[in-house]
This record gives C-alpha cells, sequence and structure tokens, in this order.
C-alpha cells in the first residue's frame, strides 16, 4: 500500500503465543515477540509481569547516582542527591547525610582497596564505610 510517497508495510499476527525471552531477538518466530516492556523472565525463563514500582526512599534535589558497599560485613547504601552524599543500612530506613559540597552532576563510583571511590566529574571523593571527603589530593 502506498499513501503520499511513502510504501506502508503491514503484518498480520494470528495465533500469537507469547514473548520468547529466549531466542536471540532477531530469530524470534512470527507468532511470537521478543519484546514486551510489562513482562520480564522468571528465575527458569518463563514470562511473568513485572511488578509495579513502589517508593523505597525519597532524596532532596536529582538522583545522580546509587551505590553500595561492604564495609566490616554491613552493607551501607548511598545515594548522591542534590549536592549531598545520604546513607543508609539494609534494614534501616533513616538516612543519614555524610557529605555535602558535591557538584549537582552525574556521578559513578567503584569500590577499590577498601574505600568506595566517587567520581563526580567535578572532584573525586573517599568513602570509608564511616564518612566521606574529597580526595583528590590523595589521588594519584
Amino acid at each position: 500500500m502506498r499513501r503520499g510517497g511513502a510504501t506502508i508495510h503491514t503484518k498480520k499476527y494470528e495465533k500469537f503465543r507469547g514473548v520468547d525471552f529466549t531466542t536471540d531477538p532477531t530469530l524470534v518466530d512470527d507468532y511470537r515477540s521478543p519484546w514486551a516492556p510489562n513482562m520480564v523472565a522468571d528465575a527458569g525463563g518463563m514470562p511473568e509481569k513485572r511488578p509495579g514500582w513502589r517508593t523505597l526512599k525519597t532524596a532532596n534535589g536529582a538522583v545522580n547516582g546509587l551505590y553500595n558497599a561492604v564495609f566490616g560485613g554491613t552493607r551501607h547504601l548511598l545515594a548522591h542527591a542534590g549536592t549531598s552524599l545520604v546513607r543508609w543500612y539494609e534494614d534501616e530506613t533513616e538516612t543519614q547525610e555524610i557529605a555535602s559540597g558535591l557538584p549537582n552532576e552525574k556521578s559513578m563510583a567503584v569500590y577499590m582497596g577498601g574505600f568506595l571511590w566517587i567520581f563526580t566529574g567535578n572532584g573525586l571523593w573517599r568513602y570509608n564505610g564511616a564518612t566521606a571527603a574529597r580526595a583528590d589530593t590523595d589521588a594519584y
């Protein structure tokens, strides 16, 4: 079919059999779909409905990065929100601000040498499990 200079291609799907997460998307048969945004694969690879979302924490400002690291057997969860770095523990609901003055830009982190190193694009921060401080002068 041709309309206004553009060719319109149509395809009729009959006997649709759901989502196929086990095959490369380019090789999925026409009676299945390789993509279903509201479905995920369960532990056995079978499709199941994607669970809804819920708010776990709120932050003052945009969330520029979420990190976790284990110090002394305790999992530390950190968020770079706005210009602050906040921490909470896995079983707690209260957050604690452990640093301020971070740039309000996206950041990334890596755990190395017993520290969580946070790269902000405008400075390097080091978290040791208790405090966080700029580490630009210590880095090499």
